[in-house]
């Protein structure tokens, strides 16, 4: 796992020390005080990554589906947005195929 949405969930935990946090605290993160993100991206970010279980929801809390403290951060890393979305919407597509019923003709 290296990619740069794991890489960017393994920053916000290491970030802010702590093994969860909410939805909030994650958006605006990215958004307000990094500048990652639009503060719809960033939302959007985040439930991507929720629905791509990187990310588990227990409650109003949020938690990574990874061991986080193993992936290194680049020093100077700064994801690059389009290739992200890219990534996770490729990831999507491949897990609706997978999951969808077989049809025979």
């Amino acid at each position: 796992m290296g990619s740069d949405a794991n890489i960017i969930i393994a920053f916000l935990y290491k970030r802010s020390g702590k093994e969860e946090l909410s939805f909030s605290e994650l958006y605006l993160i990215l958004s307000m005080e990094l500048n990652w993100f639009t503060p719809d991206d960033a939302k959007t970010f985040v439930n991507m990554a929720i629905k791509q279980k990187l990310l588990i929801k227990k409650g109003e809390l949020i938690k990574p589906n990874f061991d986080f403290r193993k992936i290194v951060v680049p020093v100077g890393f700064v994801p690059i947005i389009s290739q992200l979305v890219l990534s996770l919407t490729n990831r999507m597509l491949l897990t609706s195929v997978a999951e969808a019923p077989l049809i025979s003709l």
